[in-house]
């Protein structure tokens, strides 16, 4: 098929299928999981093809997604330089296959192995893009508390009420699209590391909420750039350094783009504490942080959650968590 799927393309992007060469990805998240396709003529990005491994239905729905995020941003021109166009369904040796524009870039987990400055320098780049997303789609926010806390209902942990009764009621928050999978794979990077095309929409939605991209972005990129889980957690969220300063650099970019107060961001996050992610954190640090933080990692990992009800584990000293009032 992937002959085939070449010949198609060189014939629909008048390309010299000699030249062909391309890069294979296969996803096994999401209802089904694709195959995905960077096809290059001599190493200049021609397309991205994409089909499904089980059920062809998906390419459809993807197609519909692509569609309705591009009638989203078109009155940006940032955002319609990042984000990739769909072009065609066509049926290739039986198989629905998606043409989508190749943007081009180099997927910000190949730019950094560690946090430095690259990675620094990534995290603020890709905050901003995440402020012109939520700025250029402020016409489709959903600010009612009923709806917010009906959506909320549906992807929230049990017994979660305060947290979503936080969310739901200020003003300040809103449901909205979102990209569902917001991190350094899915975002592509240019030379000097900004954002040059934002990939793989699989779960993007219009009513989802919007501060889940952050947060994926910020867990993901620590799980990336630290050697281990056990660094990323007690060096860079529960330690004063200078990964946990340029997350609250971001938080302050987020915020202010969006309209929200950080105390307020802070208020409504599923996080303890002592997580660095707010203006004023904690410096405590205990085994049950490092529970909570695998439990918020699995949850934005799986769902587009933010909230759920604390835990009533104990902490090292024998002390139960406190909650917020």
């Amino acid at each position: 098929m992937i002959d085939e799927l070449l010949d198609r393309v060189a014939d629909r992007f008048d390309a010299d299928r000699s030249a062909l060469t391309y890069s294979l990805y296969s996803g096994t998240r999401g209802p089904t999981g694709y195959i995905t396709l960077f096809v290059y003529e001599h190493e200049d990005p021609v397309t991205v093809c994409r089909f499904a491994r089980w059920d062809d239905a998906e390419v459809l729905g993807e197609w519909e997604r692509l569609t309705r995020l591009r009638e989203l941003v078109e009155s940006s021109d940032r955002l319609r330089a990042t984000v990739e166009t769909p072009l065609a369904v066509e049926s290739v040796d039986g198989t629905p296959v998606i043409f989508k524009e190749f943007l081009g870039g180099r997927p910000a987990h190949y730019a950094f192995r560690r946090f430095d400055r690259c990675a620094e320098r990534f995290l603020s780049n890709a905050t901003e893009w995440l402020v012109t997303f939520a700025e250029a789609t402020a016409d489709v926010r959903t600010y009612d508390s009923d709806e917010k806390r009906r959506r909320l209902s549906t992807s929230t942990l049990p017994s979660a009420g305060a947290y979503v009764d936080r969310f739901a009621d200020c003003e300040q928050f809103f449901l909205g699209p979102t990209h569902g999978d917001y991190d350094g794979t899915n975002i592509l990077l240019d030379a000097d590391l900004g954002v040059r095309s934002v990939i793989d929409f699989e779960y993007f939605r219009t009513d989802g909420v919007p501060l889940v991209d952050f947060l994926k972005l910020v867990v993901e990129t620590a799980l990336y750039a630290f050697e281990s889980y056990a660094e990323a957690t007690n060096r860079a969220f529960f330690r004063d350094c200078p990964f946990s300063r340029a997350v609250g650099r971001c938080v302050s970019t987020y915020c202010a783009g969006l309209g929200i107060d950080e105390r307020r961001f802070v208020d409504v996050l599923p996080l303890y504490p002592a997580l660095r992610l707010g203006p004023t954190p904690r410096a405590d640090h205990t085994p049950w942080n490092l529970r909570f933080y695998r439990h918020l990692y699995d949850t934005l990992s799986l769902s587009d959650a933010i909230v759920w009800a604390p835990s009533e584990s104990k902490n090292s000293r024998g002390e139960s968590p406190r909650r917020r009032p």
